[in-house]
């Protein structure tokens, strides 16, 4: 009797509160899996505004989007665009929606793009192997846009 008044509490009530952190997080979903590196298969030729030739914009239109890598955590991605030398040249911090994520763009050190833009990622399924994507000027809807697609480039051995 003694030992059941001790396994009660140091074996049942762990036990019991397993079983209510397993059952308040079957409701959780996680959200889609984009780390990776993408290689940019087509982009889009958009007449752009005369402006600052060194915008981001301008930079991918004019062929320097070539790969991108995403690091995630959770929710939030870290996009690190490059040219076609693998070079880093711009950034992106964004938060992954349902179906779509989306962050401030800003160019880098050695940088080929100065400016504030905006990238788009949009994308179907929990692991997706293609997104489509816009490189848009902030606060400008109206402004054209580079529109690109990608393909998630597969290692030997990847595990998603």
């Amino acid at each position: 009797m003694k030992a059941l008044r001790l396994y009660v509490p140091l074996v049942g009530l762990p036990l019991l509160g397993l079983i209510v952190v397993l059952h308040a997080g079957e409701r959780l979903t996680a959200p889609p899996g984009l780390h990776g590196e993408w290689a940019v298969r087509a982009v889009s030729s958009t007449a752009l505004p005369a402006g600052e030739p060194r915008s981001c914009l301008a930079a991918a239109a004019g062929g320097m989007l070539h790969r991108f890598s995403v690091a995630q955590s959770g929710p939030r991605i870290e996009v690190t665009l490059r040219n076609p030398e693998g070079e880093e040249w711009a950034r992106s911090d964004a938060r992954v929606g349902t179906g779509a994520a989306s962050g401030a763009v800003l160019g880098t050190g050695n940088a080929a793009c100065t400016g504030a833009s905006r990238l788009t990622l949009v994308f179907t399924g929990p692991v997706p192997d293609s997104v489509r994507g816009t490189i848009a000027p902030s606060g400008c809807d109206d402004c054209p846009a580079v529109r690109f697609t990608a393909v998630r480039r597969r290692h030997p051995g990847m595990q998603d």
